[in-house]
């Protein structure tokens, strides 16, 4: 973690910000960490992102490599050509689980974000909201107190929380059923 927080807190492509504003971009406090690490799918299940993609790639017919080599294809033609197209759905699905795993992780989206104002944890908010007005209504009137009210608010917490999550699954469920049924994963 700490070397995560030091790559965005001095983030510098190839010396690029260095050369055009003289010094290193601080990412640090802001929602572009989370989004970079979601995209690139770096984080804690990366091992599982390799797996993934070496799943794919393995599973890809040798005979179309063989033949773009008899066409006269290159390394990096055959990579980019032909390759790569074939591992959209495998690219997706690698995004959609960082997404996932990036969002539900309090510790570091924290650290990078600086405070614990995102949507996932946004639950426990409504939480103290709810026992907050609980409190105040027990001091005045007793008969004002509605338990359905109280379950209403956090079943919206909830719903909030839950919502990102399955829109982008939904979304993106063609891609993540085509990249499972390639990489051959099951459990």
């Amino acid at each position: 973690m700490a070397s995560t927080y030091l790559h965005f807190k001095s983030f510098d492509i190839l010396g690029l910000f260095r050369m055009i504003t003289g010094q290193p971009l601080n990412m640090i406090n802001s929602y572009w960490p989370i989004f970079l690490l979601s995209l690139t799918g770096n984080g804690i299940k990366n091992g599982l992102f390799i797996y993934i993609f070496r799943q794919n790639f393995r599973n890809m017919p040798k005979e179309i490599e063989e033949a773009a080599y008899v066409d006269g294809a290159g390394h990096l033609r055959i990579f980019g050509g032909i390759m790569v197209p074939n591992a959209v759905a495998t690219v997706v699905t690698v995004m959609l689980f960082s997404f996932v795993w990036t969002y539900n992780d309090n510790v570091v989206s924290g650290m990078l974000t600086g405070s614990s104002h995102l949507l996932s944890v946004q639950y426990l908010y409504i939480a103290d909201l709810t026992n907050l007005i609980l409190k105040d209504w027990s001091v005045g009137d007793a008969l004002s107190y509605n338990p359905i009210y109280m379950m209403c608010l956090k079943s919206a917490g909830v719903l909030l929380v839950i919502l990102p999550p399955v829109l982008l699954y939904l979304v993106m469920q063609r891609f993540f059923v085509e990249s499972v049924e390639r990489s051959g994963l099951v459990g």
